[in-house]
């Protein structure tokens, strides 16, 4: 019955999204120099919007006379990064929105002490059909039993709590707070036995401890449609051992709650398993090297973010604090969306 319910509800929300999302979906068959052109249009709007209503980036342009009907390549390098320090410090002067109309998220990382990001309603929107199309890359549709080995947001209150559980039973979903624990690793080996789910998305830093207790119990597990991982660097040993045990795909993603929360989404691998196609409609990826300078396609650096689409806190030139590299092959799906290597390391502060 569940199922059912969950295939009617989400048919009409794939016509809703595609209809309000129509670009976006399409965005993935751009060509290169189109995604190109879409960026700059949407940055020098982005970068506008930011000058006449966030102080910071306001002061900051002035500054360094930053001309933004002047913006190419190297007068963008010119903006200074972001961090979350100064995203912390300069909170109220990075808001260009009422912040009543803006939604609260925080910051990805091993940090105690998580910043708060504003998003407002159209860049969460985005977030969410970003997702919804990544999940149709991995071969999701509606109505699909999935597992989100997930943790839950701590600052979440009870209401927003009640919501996502209705949300879970309506999408035919199950999240688990991961935990390291054996009788954990025991009850959720035994649901995903029974209940025999078409995708896990789950956490890549809880994968060592659950896979070590599926070997050591010798556990027979049902074999799945996929498994999507995402949050730690997902090692080719662990990818392997995935594929084995469950006898499906594994589509690798990086994401930051700073994009959307549990919809931060940055990049996605596509059924080519080439590397992680960045959503270049929705950002700028750059990588830069110990001056922020950027370094090109082919090598490492530390990764900076434009989310293109947040105008109620312009997050541009954000250095995450991850290291990782944009690679020169183009993905033999077709897609031009340019690639991030699997090989991304997050720092550890």
């Amino acid at each position: 019955m569940r199922t059912l319910v969950a295939h009617a509800s989400y048919s009409f929300f794939k016509r809703w999204a595609y209809i309000n999302t129509q670009a976006s979906i399409d965005a993935q068959w751009m060509t290169y120099e189109e995604i190109k052109e879409l960026q700059w249009g949407k940055l020098k709007r982005l970068l506008r919007h930011a000058f006449e209503n966030a102080p910071y980036y306001n002061a900051m342009f002035q500054g360094k006379a930053i001309y933004i009907n002047n913006m190419n390549a190297e007068e963008f390098a010119r903006i200074d990064v972001l961090t979350k320090d100064i995203m912390k410090r300069q909170q109220c002067n990075l808001i260009a929105f009422k912040k009543s109309k803006l939604h609260c998220h925080f910051t990805s990382g091993t940090s105690a002490n998580p910043v708060r990001v504003f998003r407002d309603t159209a860049a969460d929107f985005s977030a969410r059909m970003d997702l919804y199309r990544a999940n149709l890359w991995a071969g999701w549709k509606p109505g699909k039993r999935v597992v989100w080995l997930w943790p839950e947001q701590k600052m979440v209150g009870v209401l927003e709590k009640l919501r996502r559980r209705a949300v879970e039973f309506l999408k035919n979903e199950k999240l688990f707070n991961p935990l390291n624990d054996e009788q954990y690793c025991e009850s959720l080996t035994e649901y995903i036995r029974i209940k025999k789910p078409a995708i896990i998305i789950l956490y890549t830093s809880f994968l060592r401890r659950w896979l070590e207790y599926i070997q050591c119990h010798h556990v027979a597990m049902p074999v799945l449609e996929a498994i999507i991982t995402t949050g730690d660097t997902l090692s080719n040993q662990q990818r392997e051992l995935l594929k084995e045990i469950f006898k499906c795909n594994v589509f690798n993603r990086y994401g930051a709650g700073e994009f959307g929360g549990d919809f931060g989404m940055i990049a996605s691998e596509c059924d080519a398993h080439m590397g992680m196609h960045i959503s270049a409609e929705r950002f700028i990826i750059e990588v830069v090297d110990e001056k922020n300078n950027p370094v090109g396609p082919g090598k490492k650096g530390q990764i900076v973010i434009t989310d293109l689409e947040n105008f109620g806190m312009p997050i541009i030139r954000y250095k995450i604090g991850d290291i990782g590299m944009i690679m020169n092959e183009r993905c033999l799906c077709g897609r031009a969306l340019p690639l991030l290597s699997h090989s991304l390391f997050r720092k550890i502060k």
